[in-house]
């Protein structure tokens, strides 16, 4: 072999850039969007069994088993001729390249000339590193920028080693494909896929962006359908490259019973921030009002915004917009699903371990039946602060101040809350034994101004603007015990657990202060240990009240582990602030567990429970677990919860929802799952679906339809049918997705 530096044999150097820009780029320029590197510097070995040069016509020729490295690439080829006059390199006879990334591409004939502007391939095939093939008759390329290729035809589907010509699962054929880098497209002629050696499509001309085109302008898949409020539909778009750090999207959507919908996105990039831009407009729409009326041929729309900036090193501003025109215009067009549309404008700081926020927001509330009037928060001011570990008292200290501003329309309430947290916590952790015990002491100090009280208008004692100061000292003491046995498979923990918490007692009759932000409150294993059970600011858990578990664990050392915690909490005096259901109305608390496992990948469970602490009967149940088994999956969730007072739970619920899937082989799989209500009011199913698919190296194949009788305010229900093949490499087709809607009076 000999080692030659590239600046000595120019044929080295022609013959390495012949077949990357032939081969390499003529493949590439098909099937994915990478480019042949340009050739390095490094040395280049080489190794043959004859080299001759004859001078009297200027051409070096290498024969029989050449072979040249460069950087980890290796070419070879029976025969390679360096036409000096004319600059042409030939390489022919199994040619052959292996690139770094695992390519391999093979020819027959290869040809370049023009210092590399101009070549020519036949017979070329390449086997990409992912199992995607790839042939062409004849690659051709002219002044460096256009390459053409006959007759060429892509499959990523593995190819049978013992017959190779057999028809794979589907390819991709045209008569000719050309990539031309000065327009960066590419251009088909006679295009058309084959689905198991059959023509499922064809286009006699198509035209999409070159592989080193990341975006650009131009028309996007067009989507159909139909369904009973819409009636027929249409969606085209149309994507808008505006430039590199922006863009925009619109989009049409004619229907034959809801006027003509129009969408637009807008995406903006700066150096320090970005924005984003989402708004609908439909034109000669109907809206049902909530008392049945129909306004017809109303202009309706939407916007969402977001954005976010840098303004230094320490501060951000940003902004979210979610605004709509009527409470069912959203899920009429499948825009959103939200049920309050959020709006906020803010600035945050971020300083070490001390934060700062101010902010403004309002909320659209688009619950169909609901009229409750959603309170603007202007301001919304926040700081904390916190000290560093060791720093005060062998602890570390907290500043938190809030003030915040409730603002209604109208005669309706108005709140005004300023607040002023002062906290020190410190932990320990006793030698020897390991006993764990933190300390949080804290003083909580809030300033209300109430004006137009909703507590006033239903008890005319009460005054409708009032004014109250609310400070309340706490002492918060949590110790745990881990007690660790190690033995030779399963490392078993046990923790009791118990905590205290010390405060000062409030006037349960006090309605100067109205709750705004502590209405959904329940006892749950996640608070058990908590100085605060109330889930806001407004109600603050008083007294005194201790609360006790045991936790215990078994992990094994393949993985598997079982964890579980159970607990109760005691008031030594009765308080009425907490609501009837909510596990904390008496002085002895529900008991409340938990049991989390996960068993060697097969089966993973988490349940929990609520007891009534004198005749143990459950209150609530919630069970997740999901399971493996061979070809067979399965998975549900269980919820059983009773109403909780003064809440948006005001009936019980009891739900079931069960599924599972078998694979029937390495490629074909079914699934299916149901959501059962069995509450008191309307029982019955509430959603079913099912799929059936494929799933190979090359392939997939997917036939679902999902049935949801989901009673919600508008009183609809769905039933979809989807039907979607995905090609690998090459995106997914799917059909439209049929709707069959109607109203409950339709079943």
């Amino acid at each position: 072999m000999f080692q030659i530096e590239k600046n000595n044999y120019k044929l080295i150097d022609n013959v390495k850039q012949a077949l990357l820009s032939s081969v390499f780029v003529g493949f590439l320029s098909l099937s994915s969007p990478v480019y042949a590197e340009s050739v390095s510097n490094s040395p280049v070995k080489f190794s043959s069994n004859s080299l001759e040069h004859d001078e009297k016509a200027n051409r070096i020729t290498a024969i029989g088993d050449v072979e040249l490295e460069q950087a980890g690439q290796i070419i070879k080829a029976d025969k390679i001729v360096y036409n000096i006059n004319i600059d042409n390199v030939i390489a022919s006879g199994n040619v052959t390249l292996l690139d770094t990334n695992g390519d391999v591409h093979f020819s027959e004939y290869i040809s370049l000339k023009n210092e590399m502007k101009d070549g020519f391939a036949k017979e070329v095939r390449s086997r990409l590193s992912d199992g995607s093939n790839f042939w062409a008759k004849e690659i051709e390329h002219k002044d460096g920028i256009k390459t053409t290729m006959k007759d060429a035809t892509y499959t990523p589907c593995k190819i049978c080693e013992e017959n190779p010509d057999k028809t794979p699962l589907w390819r991709l054929k045209a008569a000719e494909a050309t990539l031309d880098e000065t327009t960066n497209e590419v251009r088909y002629k006679d295009a058309k896929l084959e689905l198991f050696g059959v023509p499922i499509a064809y286009t006699p001309i198509f035209v999409h962006s070159g592989p080193n085109v990341k975006r650009k302008s131009g028309f996007l898949k067009p989507k159909a359908g139909w369904s009973s409020e819409l009636g027929t539909f249409v969606e085209s778009s149309y994507y808008w490259d505006i430039a590199e750090n922006k863009d925009a999207t619109f989009n049409i959507e004619p229907t034959t019973r809801q006027g003509v919908l129009t969408k637009a996105q807008y995406r903006h990039r700066f150096k320090n921030g970005k924005v984003n831009l989402n708004t609908s407009v439909a034109l000669n729409s109907n809206r049902t009002e909530e008392d049945g009326r129909i306004e017809e041929n109303k202009t309706r729309a939407n916007i969402f915004a977001d954005g976010l900036f840098d303004l230094d090193d320490k501060w951000r501003a940003g902004f979210d917009v979610q605004k709509a025109t009527d409470k069912s215009y959203l899920r009429l067009y499948d825009i959103s699903n939200e049920n309050v549309l959020e709006s906020e404008i803010y600035a945050e700081r971020f300083s070490g371990r001390n934060y700062s926020r101010v902010s403004a927001l309002n909320f659209q509330d688009i619950r169909e039946g609901v009229n409750v009037e959603q309170p603007d928060l202007v301001p919304n001011i926040e700081h904390r602060m916190i000290g560093e570990p060791n720093s005060a008292l062998g602890g570390r200290w907290s500043v938190d101040t809030g003030l915040v501003n409730l603002v209604r329309s109208d005669d309706d309430q108005d709140v005004t809350r300023a607040s002023l947290d002062l906290g020190w916590q410190r932990e320990f952790i006793a030698p020897k034994i390991g006993l764990k015990t933190s300390i949080n002491a804290n003083l909580l100090n809030d300033y209300y101004l109430v004006r137009d009280s909703d507590a006033a208008k239903t008890n005319s004692a009460l005054s409708s603007n009032t004014e109250e100061l609310r400070t309340i000292p706490r002492l918060h003491i949590k110790s745990s015990l881990p007690m660790v046995n190690s033995g030779n498979r399963v490392q078993t923990i046990i923790e009791p657990i118990m905590s205290a918490t010390i405060a000062e007692r409030l006037d349960d009759n006090d309605h100067d202060i109205p709750n705004e932000d502590s209405i959904d409150t329940s006892l749950e294993v996640t608070n058990l240990f908590d100085s605060n059970r109330f889930t806001g600011s407004d109600r603050q858990e008083d007294g005194k009240h201790v609360a006790y578990g045991l936790k215990a664990g078994f992990y094994d050392y393949k993985g598997s582990y079982i964890t579980g915690l159970v607990g109760q909490s005691h008031q030594f005096k009765e308080s009425n602030l907490f609501p009837d259901g909510s596990g904390l109305e008496n002085k002895q608390s529900d008991i409340v567990a938990e049991i989390d496992s996960s068993i060697l990948g097969h089966l993973d469970l988490n349940y929990r429970v609520q007891l009534e602490h004198d005749n143990f009967k459950a209150k609530k149940h919630e069970l997740n677990a999901k399971a493996a088994m061979g070809r067979f999956t399965a998975h549900t969730r269980y919820l059983l919860a009773d109403a909780v007072e003064g809440t948006n739970i005001t009936e019980s619920r009891e739900q079931l929802l069960l599924g599972g899937g078998y694979r029937i082989n390495d490629d074909w799989r079914v699934r299916a799952a149901a959501l059962r209500d069995f509450g008191d009011d309307d029982p019955g199913l509430r959603s079913a679906s099912a799929e059936l698919s494929y799933i190979d190296e090359c392939f997939t194949f997917s036939l679902s339809g999902i049935r949801d009788l989901s009673n919600d305010s508008t009183g609809s229900s769905e039933t979809k049918f989807l039907a979607r093949i995905g090609l690998k490499n090459i995106g997914e087709i799917s059909s439209p997705e049929w709707l069959v809607r109607g109203n409950d009076t339709d079943e």
